[in-house]
């Protein structure tokens, strides 16, 4: 990773790329990349929704100003990852149903809500149509749809789980990552393995 970095940054220097960022990279490797960056990573782009909120990653992002950008937001439908379990969760049923919202919807505000850039994409025009209206209600303020603390207290308390695991990344011939343990550094379920120290 840190030869490719400074590749990446000779691009960035040399105008090649008008900004550089990571994708899938875990609490672990973001915060060691962070130790020797010249240039911080303006993105990393991670598999994040209710179901997986990567909460400890985030809280990196936002500590060393790098967008957190959610991949498959709403479950990956489609994908073989994909799984109706994100929208069709609970939880997000009830907070849609209570501001007059599809799932889809209350998820994308939630996602904007936390300052995360959420990734949706669909050829359906209805669908693209109420994507774009997610931005009609916010959950935080007092006016319009608004989704209150509670609702946002709600969301995080649910049973976290990684969809997209890659374990076809993983072996002992041709990968660096002999494990899915290896390759996600533990951060596989809900219980953490890894605390990076605060930078």
């Amino acid at each position: 990773i840190p030869a490719t970095w400074e590749a990446m940054e000779e691009c960035f220097r040399k105008g090649l790329a008008k900004a550089i960022g990571v994708s899938n990279f875990s609490t672990k490797k973001l915060h060691d990349l962070l130790q020797l960056a010249k240039i911080t990573p303006a993105v990393d782009q991670v598999e994040l929704h209710p179901l997986w909120q990567q909460g400890q990653l985030t809280d990196l992002c936002k500590r060393n100003c790098v967008q957190v950008i959610a991949w498959s937001p709403l479950g990956g439908l489609g994908k073989p990852w994909g799984s109706k379990s994100v929208l069709e969760h609970p939880v997000i049923q009830e907070i849609a149903l209570k501001h007059h919202k599809s799932p889809a919807q209350a998820i994308i505000r939630w996602l904007t809500e936390i300052h995360v850039a959420p990734v949706v994409k669909s050829y359906n025009s209805q669908t693209l149509l109420e994507n774009i209206n997610s931005f009609d209600f916010s959950f935080i303020n007092s006016f319009d749809f608004s989704l209150a603390d509670e609702d946002h207290k709600r969301i995080e308390t649910i049973a976290q789980e990684r969809l997209g695991m890659w374990d076809a990344l993983c072996n002992f011939t041709t990968s660096p990552y002999k494990s899915l343990f290896e390759l996600w550094d533990g951060e596989i379920w809900g219980d953490l393995f890894w605390a990076y120290p605060k930078i």
